[in-house]
């Protein structure tokens, strides 16, 4: 999606996008420490 489409739909480059299946809440928590830990 180009920037201009982005911003007529509100889309920030701040926006976290979260995706997920039917887990282990543990396992959830996890991943999400793992990444943040990356970026951070």
């Amino acid at each position: 999606m180009q920037a201009m489409m982005h911003n007529d739909a509100g889309i920030s480059d701040a926006l976290l996008h979260v995706s997920v299946g039917i887990e282990e809440g543990a396992d959830l928590v996890a991943d999400l420490q793992a990444a943040l830990a990356r970026v951070s």
